[in-house]
């Protein structure tokens, strides 16, 4: 997914509107990040500009933001945000002692506000966690005109039907449940979104429960049945890799993804196979 910055503005607070276009020309992306406290931002030849915000002309150098693509988003446990650009562009925003220091809002992302500290509002973060990472379940919907009624005699919009769309998991930027395509429509699972928010509502519960330590090389394995090279009952194990499966039987050629939770001490992770 390509996000790009649509608009820089300035006042005593420095805001970039970010977007980037679906399958059907519409935006996944529509936010906007709000910078309120002094940042640092490297430019294609790597001069380091450090910026306030409120300090009226000298904030130009971040002008040179504008159409510049989004390659890579970095959230840190203490709150501070590392984004890099196209054509070697960075920026950095370290948290205010006293003051909130940067936002995300709008649709497409997750909204977070950093308060003074660094403390994520709304956010628990894990302690000693290096960095943010989000597991996204994107999808976009057919437009209305195209979705297929349900019945033979009486045909019906039903509300199962009215999810009939394209889904794809996304994590860091990296788009999974891509699929090539040739009749150019969009690359991804072309199903009723319905199923897969069924499919997790039903996974949830299974991915929450922390996989037990004797149990973690197993379930990160690739296991296919028959002898196990650990000491765990067959029976026991077969249960928990059934248990750990988003189901994509419905589709043909389907991926296998797993999910599973472990902790260790101060770091508590998802994991996504």
């Amino acid at each position: 997914m390509e996000i790009r910055v649509d608009r820089t503005t300035f006042d005593y607070q420095v805001r970039l509107s970010l977007s980037a276009l679906g399958p059907a020309q519409n935006h996944r992306v529509d936010a906007e990040l709000v910078i309120e406290t002094p940042f640092l931002l490297s430019d294609r030849a790597g001069r380091r500009h450090k910026l306030d915000p409120g300090s009226g002309a000298a904030l130009a150098p971040a002008l040179d933001l504008f159409q510049r693509t989004v390659t890579a988003v970095d959230i840190r446990a203490d709150g501070a945000l590392h984004l890099t650009f196209g054509e070697g562009f960075q920026l950095s925003v370290a948290p205010h002692p006293d003051y909130e220091s940067w936002s995300l809002t709008g649709t497409g992302v997750t909204p977070i506000t950093i308060g003074p500290g660094g403390r994520p509002d709304g956010v628990s973060t894990p302690g000693g966690c290096d960095h943010l990472t989000m597991i996204e379940f994107r999808f976009e919907l057919y437009p209305l005109g195209e979705v297929s009624p349900w019945g033979e005699e009486r045909p019906a919009l039903h509300w199962f039907g009215l999810t009939e769309g394209w889904y794809w998991i996304e994590v860091n930027g990296h788009e999974l449940l891509r699929r090539t395509r040739a009749d150019g429509s969009p690359p991804y699972v072309d199903y009723y979104v319905a199923r897969l928010w069924e499919d997790v509502n039903v996974l949830t519960p299974a991915v929450l429960e922390v996989v037990p330590g004797t149990l973690q090389p197993f379930i990160a394995s690739e296991w296919k049945g028959g002898n196990l090279p650990w000491s765990i009952d067959e029976e026991l194990a077969a249960e928990w890799y059934s248990e750990h499966y988003l189901d994509f039987g419905y589709i043909r050629n389907p991926p296998s993804v797993r999910l599973w939770r472990t902790v260790d001490g101060d770091r508590d992770e998802v994991t996504l196979d």
